[in-house]
């Protein structure tokens, strides 16, 4: 099985011809064996990681993922 990271990026925009209001959300999908690979992007995640505030872990369910991705940070 292959882990992937899942970030997104939302934006709203008014169109200037009319005037409507659009919201967009692109996903991205990283297979976390490449974010680990990069020496800068594994210190930014593991930084985020570690850091992210415990309302937002609650929501994620980060918990369950807790071992697996201690292992892997651990492990290099």
């Amino acid at each position: 099985a292959v882990l992937n990271v899942r970030s997104e990026r939302q934006t709203i925009r008014r169109l200037p011809r009319t005037g409507a209001v659009a919201f967009t959300i692109r996903v991205w999908l990283t297979p976390l064996a490449e974010i680990i690979a990069d020496p800068e992007r594994r210190a930014a995640f593991a930084r985020a990681w570690r850091t992210a505030s415990a309302d937002f872990r609650a929501y994620k369910q980060l918990h369950l993922y807790d071992p697996l991705i201690d292992a892997v940070l651990e492990g290099l």
